[in-house]
């Protein structure tokens, strides 16, 4: 129940689930229930990119209206290798390119 926020403090989201490797023993995702114009849908959060803290989840990567565009898993029990991929591509990608004042050298 947890609300989400993006680096522009928008919430994106809204935290449903916390999925676990039971190999590694370890917390890998956040699932959220997101808004987007057609309703909501369900997208996984790698829980790497997140910062919690009691007011909320902050997500440094992307913006608030970017979690509705998060690539979805066909089954919603299952990731396989090539989502979860796609999935941290887009959290990743987001470091550079979420914004175009980050695309900008630091010097």
């Amino acid at each position: 129940g947890l609300p989400v926020n993006g680096a522009d403090g928008v919430s994106g989201g809204t935290v449903v689930d916390l999925w676990v490797d039971r190999a590694e023993m370890l917390f890998r995702y956040l699932e959220l229930d997101v808004s987007t114009g057609a309703g909501t849908r369900r997208v996984l959060l790698p829980i790497n990119f997140t910062r919690i803290g009691r007011e909320g989840v902050m997500v440094k990567s992307i913006l608030g209206a970017q979690f509705a565009l998060v690539p979805a898993t066909r089954e919603p029990e299952r990731v396989t290798l090539l989502e979860e991929e796609k999935i941290m591509a887009y959290f990743g990608g987001g470091v550079l390119y979420a914004e175009p004042s980050r695309q900008e050298p630091l010097i």
